[in-house]
C-alpha cells in the first residue's frame, strides 16, 4: 500500500533539506575563511622572518667591513618603512 504525503509532510520534508544545504554552504564559507587567513597569517610570518634574516646578514655584513653603523643605510640602501609602505599596492594590503 501507497503512503500519500499530505501538503505537511512535503513542507516539513523539504524544510529540513534547505536546513541541510544553509548549513552546508554556512559550513563551508567557515572552512574557507580560516583556511584564507591561516594562509594569510603564515605568508606574514614568512615575510617577516626574510626581513629580520636579511637584516640581520647585512648588519654582520656592515660589521665585518667595518662601515658600521653610521654608514649602514648607505652602504646598503635600506627603504625606510614608510616608503616600502607607500609604494605597496592596496591589493596587497589583506584587510
Amino acid at each position: 500500500m501507497r503512503r500519500k504525503f499530505t501538503s505537511l509532510q512535503s513542507v516539513n520534508r523539504l524544510t529540513w533539506i534547505a536546513v541541510g544545504l544553509w548549513t552546508l554552504i554556512v559550513g563551508g564559507s567557515l572552512t574557507w575563511n580560516i583556511v584564507q587567513e591561516m594562509q594569510i597569517a603564515d605568508a606574514s610570518a614568512l615575510t617577516t622572518a626574510r626581513a629580520n634574516f636579511f637584516k640581520d646578514q647585512s648588519v654582520r655584513v656592515a660589521r665585518k667591513m667595518d662601515t658600521g653603523f653610521r654608514r649602514y643605510d648607505e652602504a646598503f640602501a635600506v627603504r625606510r618603512d614608510s616608503e616600502g609602505i607607500a609604494k605597496t599596492s592596496t591589493q596587497e594590503i589583506g584587510t
